[in-house]
């Protein structure tokens, strides 16, 4: 096969040589039509010599005289004409030439997607898009990958089925054979090797540590850390049978009640994230999984532990429609950027639109800088006066503005739900009085 390549690339070569050579003198020689001193030139004097009775011929054959204005064009179309010859030759070459491909074995139909949705929806795709590229990785095979393998067992637990893949990962639905426990195990795929891996590698353990610490009916619990037989490092956790938050919103519109409700008990969870420390910094729909009554947050992957060195300094982590202003900047943040995201969801959630839309990250991040979002009820005029003025609060530019604590925020939405009036409201209330003109 490398000797018919060759033989194809040199029958190329001379081609392209000589059709080239030829067109050059065409040119030349038509060129002599426009400007008669180049007909003095020895060569093209050779030329009309030499070429013009048989080009006269060719001319003659198709009925065309031998004047100066036909010379004019037919030269430089026949020069076009050898062009588009060479081109069809050289594709006949490569064809006869070329070694025969490979046979591939057709790809397996895609699996259907799981009827179960995964704990961690930032990890979940359908199976059909689930196809990845992955290079010089210590913890995940390109094999696995191109075969769309799926293992039988990590650690002591048996996989059940794959749930979902996606940049960072996959996530399984597994069973704890000890106790007869269904659980949801999350692998790391990192691309790349040296320090870029071991970031990777970092993160997943300190999601572990992170959520590890927590213990809350809305958070999705840890039950352990395992490795895989390549040495992936896996986290198993609480298999969450529901779907995400975005998702339930896509099928089916909610009752505002409950739409309160699931938002109070993501501030209860964060509220009690925050008392241990840490920050989760990713605070959106699709990480809010829904399970019957239940609202659970997922994904710490990013989440920030107090104390700790693992956020690289100026790096920006997060979703930019749900970022508060000093994570779109990359400055140091604390627990009232969780609050400004929480915000953001629930001013998205109730209303159907988002507080800083727009189609880039610079577009996005701008906005939630510099721009207040569009009042609450001026989007959805039903909505509680008591809920706008959460909303506003939440999303004040200034952290110090915001709420303490999203307990604070918590109560304030459960005040909405029951119809009283709420701290937002009271700390609007004598914001505009103390800055009203005396005598109004």
């Amino acid at each position: 096969m490398k000797v018919l390549d060759s033989a194809g690339d040199f029958l190329r070569w001379v081609l392209n040589a000589a059709v080239t050579l030829v067109v050059a003198l065409l040119l030349l020689r038509a060129l002599a039509e426009y400007l008669p001193a180049i007909g003095s030139i020895p060569l093209v004097r050779t030329l009309m010599r030499s070429w013009d009775p048989m080009l006269q011929d060719w001319a003659s054959a198709v009925g065309l005289p031998w004047s100066g204005s036909v010379r004019a064009v037919f030269i430089p179309g026949l020069a076009v004409a050898l062009i588009l010859i060479r081109t069809i030759v050289a594709d006949a070459i490569q064809r006869i030439f070329a070694p025969p491909k490979p046979v591939r074995a057709p790809a397996p139909p895609p699996a259907e997607p799981a009827a179960d949705i995964p704990f961690d929806p930032s990890f979940a795709q359908p199976a059909a898009q689930r196809a990845q590229s992955v290079t010089g990785t210590a913890f995940l095979t390109a094999a696995h990958e191109a075969a769309g393998g799926v293992p039988t067992q990590i650690g002591r637990y048996q996989i059940l089925q794959e749930l979902g893949h996606g940049a960072m990962g996959t996530v399984y639905k597994a069973e704890d054979p000890k106790i007869g426990r269904t659980v949801a195990i999350k692998t790391i795929s990192a691309a790349g090797m040296g320090p870029e891996l071991e970031q990777y590698r970092a993160r997943f353990l300190q999601e572990a540590k992170s959520a590890g610490r927590l213990t809350h009916p809305s958070i999705v619990a840890v039950y352990d850390v395992a490795d895989d037989s390549v040495g992936r490092p896996c986290l198993v956790l609480e298999f969450v049978n529901g779907t995400t938050l975005d998702r339930l919103l896509e099928e089916t519109a909610l009752p505002l009640d409950k739409t309160l409700d699931f938002i109070s008990q993501i501030a209860r969870a964060l509220d009690h994230a925050h008392a241990h420390g840490i920050i989760h910094r990713d605070v959106k729909p699709a990480n809010i999984m829904i399970a019957g009554d239940r609202a659970k947050l997922s994904d710490f992957g990013i989440a920030k532990i107090e104390g700790t060195t693992m956020t690289i300094a100026g790096q920006v982590l997060g979703t930019p429609a749900f970022m508060s202003p000093e994570q779109c900047q990359g400055n140091p943040i604390d627990h009232r950027s969780d609050i400004f995201s929480l915000g953001a969801v629930l001013y998205s959630v109730a209303s159907g639109a988002k507080p800083f839309p727009g189609s880039t990250f610079t577009a996005v991040a701008y906005k939630v800088l510099n721009a207040d979002p569009v009042p609450l009820r001026e989007v959805k005029g039903d909505l509680p006066a008591g809920l706008d003025a959460i909303v506003s609060r939440a999303l004040a530019k200034e952290p110090e503005k915001r709420y303490a604590s999203a307990g604070q925020m918590a109560d304030d939405i459960d005040a909405v739900r029951a119809g009283r009036t709420t701290s937002a409201e009271n700390s609007l209330l004598r914001t505009q009085i103390s800055t009203s003109p005396p005598g109004n």
